[in-house]
């Protein structure tokens, strides 16, 4: 009767890294209002490894939208002592992938020739309606976690 939840577990621990059972996680919160009512952080930090959620920017075009959301993510990384030079993956989402490909310059300008492991999907609808892109980033930062 207990084994389900026991081999559930088992495999969920097995794919943390063992920092991530070893140490505190650092909670950071860039809206907090919002994010406490979802029940979410905007960024985990757990030993060296920063997790940030899925991050949405405001605008009319899918570029306001990309420069918005990333412009976000500088400002939680900046959070961390960090910058875009530690993100080691991103996954983006969006509606629009035509729109996206078309937007490629302003994720380019905010990676300044830095290249991420990256994954594009196309989705049918974000959790916002309007909202045409969500990026979410894993980075690796120093050992020392930020006052």
């Amino acid at each position: 009767m207990f084994r389900l939840p026991l081999v559930s577990a088992l495999i969920l621990f097995s794919q943390l890294p063992l920092a991530a059972l070893a140490a505190d996680p650092e909670i950071f919160h860039l809206r907090a209002e919002d994010e406490k009512e979802w029940g979410y952080a905007q960024a985990v930090r757990v030993g060296d490894t920063l997790y940030l959620s899925g991050t949405t920017g405001r605008g009319e075009s899918m570029a306001d939208q990309v420069r918005n959301a990333y412009e976000r993510i500088r400002r939680t990384l900046e959070h961390f002592g960090a910058d875009v030079t530690d993100v080691v993956r991103e996954t983006v989402f969006t509606t629009d992938m035509e729109a996206l490909k078309a937007a490629s310059g302003t994720r380019k300008e905010f990676y300044k020739g830095h290249t991420p492991a990256s994954s594009w999907i196309g989705i049918d609808r974000l959790f916002v309606p309007g909202i045409l892109v969500e990026i979410e980033v894993t980075a690796v930062l120093d050992d020392e976690p930020a006052d």
